[in-house]
């Protein structure tokens, strides 16, 4: 189930990728996180920050372990879960110019069990939707602090 979203963002790339990579504050910045707690912080850079994230979702809290597996920084960051029978995969990439940058988010799940390919099949067209919404959800705030900050 792979899903792209991007939002137009007037503001400056070092602007906002200093809003995307302020794991710290992301509840601050992002309606749908509840909270983060950062469980390891590499001594530079992002690749190794890992954290505890409680959102709400399908109304109901959830909570995933994440961490950045890939990053370039000022340009693009990868992130990695796995829960439930399959590994999920997210990256958020700034791209363009000062004042007119694109903010894009990629999501994929993959499943590694039977059960989770099977809930997958069913299920998808529902998840795909909400994660649609989600997500863009999420952009939107990002930019609202990026153009608005």
């Amino acid at each position: 189930m792979g899903l792209q979203q991007s939002v137009q963002i007037q503001s400056t790339k070092k602007k906002i990728w200093e809003i995307i990579s302020d794991i710290d504050q992301a509840s601050e910045t992002i309606s749908g996180i509840i909270s983060v707690r950062v469980i390891e912080r590499p001594e530079q850079g992002m690749k190794g920050l890992k954290w505890e994230e409680t959102r709400k979702m399908f109304g109901k809290e959830a909570k995933e372990t994440m961490w950045v597996i890939e990053t370039d920084d000022e340009s693009y960051y990868v992130t990695q879960a796995e829960n439930h029978g399959a590994i999920y995969t997210s990256s958020m990439h700034v791209e363009g110019e000062d004042g007119n940058c694109t903010l894009r988010m990629e999501f994929d799940a993959k499943a590694t069990s039977f059960g989770a390919k099977i809930s997958m099949a069913i299920f998808s067209l529902f998840f795909r939707g909400a994660t649609k919404k989600v997500i863009l959800q999420d952009l939107n705030d990002i930019k609202r602090k990026a153009e608005n900050d």
